[in-house]
């Protein structure tokens, strides 16, 4: 499985100071409906599962990262969606600083046929990746959530 066969979505989003965490999960999650990798229907139930596990231990990793994360019933297969926020926003982060990248990862509850350790060293690898500044000020370059795809694609193709 390649990194951009489970982040199936990208959004560019304008986000703000006056904007909350929970806005920003449910905007990715009505994204995600929006095109068709999970149902209107679930979008406030997932958004109910990713809270909870914020509660758990902050997902706001620092350095303007996020990388909210739930597993759901509702989900067949890992799906996630990178999104940039125009304005940073403030998502509890480590380092009490503001987000602006937020990667939303999601999986199913084991199923058969699911990978862990696939999945395990996708994750990894988006990690390793939103932890490289170079990496990180390409998202925060981009103009369109098109090219937020394009930057992952670029970044699979030199990291295999």
């Amino acid at each position: 499985m390649k990194l951009t066969d489970w982040i199936v979505s990208t959004g560019l989003l304008d986000g703000g100071p006056a904007v909350e965490k929970s806005q920003i999960i449910r905007e990715l999650l009505e994204r995600l409906a929006d095109d068709g990798h999970i149902t209107m229907a679930d979008v406030p139930v997932i958004s109910a599962e990713v809270l909870r596990r914020e509660s758990l231990g902050l997902t706001g990793i620092g350095q303007g990262v996020a990388i909210p994360h739930a597993r759901s019933a509702a989900l067949s297969r890992p799906i996630a969606i990178v999104a940039v926020c125009r304005l940073p926003i403030e998502f509890d982060s480590l380092d009490r600083e503001p987000t602006d990248i937020v990667a939303l990862c999601l999986a199913p509850y084991e199923t058969p046929g699911t990978n862990r350790r696939v999945m395990q060293r996708q994750s990894e690898f988006l990690m390793r990746l939103l932890a490289d500044g170079v990496f990180r000020d390409r998202l925060r370059h981009v103009s369109a959530a098109v090219e937020i795809a394009e930057v992952l694609i670029a970044a699979e193709v030199r990291g295999s």
